[in-house]
């Protein structure tokens, strides 16, 4: 899940009154496996995950050459005014799938505007992928939005194991 916050104002907002509401919302994995979406999951739905694909080449008793591999992306609509965004924190509930590896994971989280990219942050997992856990990540992301404008995140899993991410 990211957590993004938005502080919004609409076009021309210096020749009207204050209008700047504090938005926090968090995106999850939905079901095809590909997109997130920034709602929460409804009652009624199942509950969504999808796989981190480990690259690496493997030899007799090591594996060498890891690469990073694209779990997931989500983009918006045009956004109808100028706004600022801040994407304050990743959060992620995942479990390693190989239990004679430890997972020594990396997440790569990439902020995107118009389709270039603007901010991107590394982090290193917390936990070795044996267990169910959630890891949290600090971004501190921001950046001014004008009318016109989509943004998007995508994520990748850089790993010595697959992993099963919620």
């Amino acid at each position: 899940m990211l957590a993004v916050g938005f502080l919004m104002a609409p076009a021309g907002a210096e020749e009207e009154e204050s209008f700047s509401p504090n938005l926090a919302l968090g995106f999850i994995w939905k079901e095809d496996g590909t997109t997130l979406s920034p709602q929460n999951k409804l009652p009624d739905e199942a509950e969504a995950h999808t796989n981190g694909r480990a690259d690496f080449e493997q030899y007799p008793g090591f594996r060498a050459n890891r690469e990073a591999t694209k779990v997931g992306e989500w983009t918006t609509d045009e956004v109808a005014y100028d706004q600022s965004i801040s994407v304050d924190q990743a959060i992620v509930w995942w479990k390693g799938k190989d239990p004679d590896y430890e997972a020594d994971c990396e997440w790569t989280f990439k902020f995107r505007v118009n389709g270039g990219d603007i901010d991107e942050s590394v982090v290193t997992c917390s936990s070795n992928g044996d267990n169910l856990e959630r890891e949290t990540w600090g971004l501190g992301w921001a950046y001014d939005l004008v009318k016109g404008d989509n943004f998007g995140f995508e994520v990748w899993y850089e790993g010595w194991e697959d992993a099963d991410i919620y």
